[in-house]
């Protein structure tokens, strides 16, 4: 006697039986095979350990084609698919002694009001197959798991002024903050930036125009994060360059950690924070590296600036001998 739950163990039922018929004062034996449909019936839980109705529960005989929706989060390549009833969904008719990998998606509209998060059973027994025997009933128990998060972005009074903050996670942007906050706002507060996103490490970058904020925060499955944007202190970096030659110009100024890239356009015999035509900018008081590479693409110069409250940075690009 087996069953199947997720940690791969089986019960099965097998259809054969021996039936005895007496006629009269004789009794002979005869010996009569019924098959049974082989099936299987899938019964869903969430982490809680609690039965999802509405499900949708998906058989794949490829494993290829099992991860590929598995990441996609939708049952496009199933061989069968169905919904859950009452926790359950079964399978019948199935082929004999065949893998079968089997995928549950759901949409959890209950977890964090107004947001449906993607539940299913990525990474869980993904290598796990269920081979069926012939006439054989297999029960099996599948758990899920949130696989979105949400994360809140929100800044603190003293940044009033600098308002609106550009929010961008992994390079793609999702908003602007346009009001602050003395208490911690809810995910839904006016002014913030709610983004809901897969579970894992994401890197963030929230800039004004004369401050920056970067980082990497943990999401997880079906949770709600913060991240308070701590009032800015910040300086000038500035850029110049005596370059003569005019062939070299604009100067390509990249702050990689920032994702930001500058030009400088024209040669300045010396420089001060108050010269024209310097390049400045505001940022956050820290360390910053730099990257300037003339137009010809003969000169490269790479290096790190201190950027200091309330201070100016003033950086000169050397030409390349």
């Amino acid at each position: 006697m087996y069953r199947i739950n997720n940690s791969g163990q089986f019960f099965t039922h097998v259809g054969t039986y021996i039936a005895l018929i007496c006629i009269a004062i004789c009794c002979k034996t005869q010996t009569e095979k019924v098959e049974f449909d082989t099936q299987i019936v899938a019964r869903v839980i969430d982490d809680q350990g609690k039965g999802i109705n509405g499900a949708t529960v998906a058989l794949y005989d490829q494993k290829i084609k099992f991860d590929t929706d598995i990441n996609t989060g939708t049952p496009a390549n199933a061989l069968y698919s169905a919904p859950t009833f009452g926790d359950d969904t079964t399978f019948k008719n199935l082929t004999p002694e065949v893998k079968y990998w089997i995928a549950v998606f759901y949409k959890d509209t209950t977890r964090i009001p107004k947001y449906s998060i993607n539940v299913n059973n990525s990474n869980i027994n993904n290598e796990f197959a269920v081979i069926v025997r012939k006439g054989s009933i297999n029960y099996v128990r599948i758990k899920i798991l949130p696989q979105e998060g949400l994360v809140t972005f929100y800044a603190k009074t003293p940044d009033n002024q600098r308002l609106p903050l550009s929010v961008t996670i992994n390079k793609i942007a999702v908003g602007n903050i346009t009001q602050t906050y003395d208490v911690i706002p809810t995910y839904s507060s006016a002014g913030v930036v709610t983004y809901l996103t897969k579970k894992g490490l994401i890197n963030y970058n929230v800039s004004s125009a004369d401050c920056a904020w970067q980082g990497q925060i943990s999401i997880t499955g079906g949770n709600t994060h913060f991240v308070e944007l701590t009032p800015c202190e910040s300086g000038t970096l500035a850029f110049w360059s005596d370059i003569a030659a005019p062939t070299e110009y604009p100067i390509e100024i990249s702050l990689p950690q920032l994702n930001e890239t500058y030009t400088i356009n024209a040669p300045l015999t010396n420089a001060t924070c108050s010269t024209p035509g310097l390049l400045k900018t505001n940022k956050a008081a820290g360390e910053y590296t730099y990257k300037a590479t003339t137009k010809s693409g003969n000169c490269t110069k790479v290096g790190v600036a201190d950027v200091r409250v309330n201070e100016c940075m003033i950086i000169k690009i050397e030409g390349c001998n």
